[in-house]
């Protein structure tokens, strides 16, 4: 039997998985450490390199580039939580259209409340690496955990108010794609200014910021522009924030 194996196309004994993991894991710490003190787009492989204290050729044998460094890091820092099956579910549990949009928004919000503080950086600054080097995203994005959720919460979202219309539950104000513009917009904005708080120590503004009344009000927002003639859910809703 042999007692050597491939890995990163270098023959090499063979070991316990546990020594290869607790090796990934040095690189990684050390990753995070490097991508806490500087902008995810200005971290190169020798920064990591440095960081470790291994040699290149000790880096490589784990890690082919910087990017799956990266993407690696990101998904470490994102809750082990099955997101994507989470949003399925409020899809799946609602008994109306309305339902499901009012409990994704209401996920949208404790989403953002608990990720910001970890992932917030670095899905800032992965906008900012689009704009330096966009092939870059392509390789970042694809295993992305964080983007994917993201994405699935989205198209779950449009599909689900798609949906409510088709029915005729929803009878739309507007538009469909200004609306759907509207709201993708809107998180972006309340997803940012959240991370320009917790992570950048932006002041907060003289109202106040609390993601889960922004997502409420994005919510009710929403609602009105599909359900024009709901006025009822609006003040159903006003009171519940009223008495928080």
């Amino acid at each position: 039997m042999s007692h050597f194996i491939y890995l990163g196309g270098i023959l090499m004994p063979k070991v316990k998985n546990d020594y290869f993991e607790q090796k990934k894991d040095i690189i990684l710490s050390a990753a995070f450490n490097v991508c806490k003190r500087k902008p995810l787009f200005q971290v190169t492989m020798k920064d990591i390199i440095r960081e470790t204290g291994l040699s290149q050729g000790g880096i490589y044998r784990y890690y082919k580039s910087i990017d799956e460094i990266l993407v690696e890091v990101i998904n470490r820092s994102t809750l082990n939580i099955d997101y994507i099956q989470l949003i399925n579910d409020l899809v799946i549990n609602g008994k109306t259209a309305t339902d499901s949009v009012k409990s994704l928004f209401g996920f949208l919000a404790e989403y953002i409340n608990n990720s910001t503080t970890t992932l917030g950086k670095f899905h800032f600054e992965i906008i900012e690496l689009i704009a330096y080097e966009p092939d870059r995203i392509k390789s970042i994005s694809a295993q992305n955990m964080h983007v994917n959720n993201t994405q699935h919460f989205i198209k779950c979202l449009f599909e689900v108010i798609k949906r409510g219309i088709a029915a005729e539950e929803f009878k739309p104000s507007l538009p469909l794609n200004d609306i759907l513009s509207f709201i993708s917009t809107s998180i972006s904005g309340i997803v940012l200014d959240s991370i320009f708080h917790k992570c950048y120590g932006l002041p907060e503004y003289e109202y106040g910021f609390d993601v889960h009344r922004l997502m409420n009000t994005l919510e009710m927002s929403v609602i009105r522009l599909l359900c024009p003639d709901a006025a009822d859910i609006m003040k159903m809703k006003q009171g519940e924030l009223n008495n928080e």
